[in-house]
């Protein structure tokens, strides 16, 4: 007796095979590890990761987790924003800051210009000092001459603060925060109880402060600019 091949295909003989299920769409957990040309970590601490984003025109990063954040403009670009199956086109502009909440997404510069972009994401870690009661009197409170609240959630208050050579900042609250420098500058910053610290910084320096008291002076020679990210939660 002959036995036809097809014959034991067709009743399950050892030739079969079971076809694997179509793969999932990859994400990458660590974009900042996955694409090293375009991201860079900044500053990183138990409270927040802190990236410097740059895409040219026609790059892109592939699909990636996102934790809690907040996204700023560091110049003019157009970008296309994919999450799950919703996909949009969004032009911002130098200084714009918006909040994500934790989503899988990826990007890519559909505009003719390089897009810079920082971000600032949440971890895990409980912030030192969170409360639920209502919020201390900050710089755009006690200060609003010099510094602006560009976004106010109940997750994250952005205020940007401008200070002429000479000017100063009354004492004043702050949340849990980190700053980001936008100029090249040099100030004078004072708690209360500890002696005055005058330190100069760069444009793209990072760092964190917990909440608390203080003072700021522009002591240098030039105007400084910078970004306050106050967490509440």
């Amino acid at each position: 007796m002959i036995l036809i091949p097809s014959l034991l295909v067709a009743c399950g003989g050892p030739d079969e095979q079971e076809l694997p299920p179509p793969s999932a769409t990859a994400v990458e957990e660590d974009i900042a590890a996955a694409a090293t040309d375009q991201v860079s970590v900044l500053f990183e601490n138990d409270f927040v990761r802190v990236m410097n984003f740059t895409l040219e025109p026609g790059e892109a990063l592939p699909m990636h987790a996102g934790r809690p954040r907040v996204v700023y403009s560091l110049a003019d670009y157009r970008l296309r924003f994919t999450e799950g199956s919703t996909t949009e086109e969004v032009a911002w502009e130098e200084g714009d800051v918006h909040w994500h909440g934790p989503d899988d997404h990826a990007v890519e510069n559909t505009g003719t210009t390089t897009a810079r972009f920082l971000v600032v994401a949440r971890t895990d870690t409980r912030l030192a000092g969170e409360s639920p009661g209502p919020d201390p009197e900050d710089a755009a409170v006690a200060d609003p001459d010099h510094a602006e609240v560009l976004l106010d959630t109940d997750d994250v208050r952005v205020v940007r603060v401008t200070l002429t050579p000479g000017e100063a900042q009354p004492a004043h609250q702050g949340l849990p925060r980190l700053v980001y420098s936008l100029t090249s500058y040099t100030i004078r910053y004072t708690e209360p109880g500890e002696e005055p610290l005058e330190q100069s910084f760069q444009p793209g320096d990072a760092h964190w402060h917990e909440a608390g008291e203080h003072a700021v002076e522009n002591t240098g020679a030039t105007e400084a600019r910078f970004v306050v990210f106050q967490f509440r939660r």
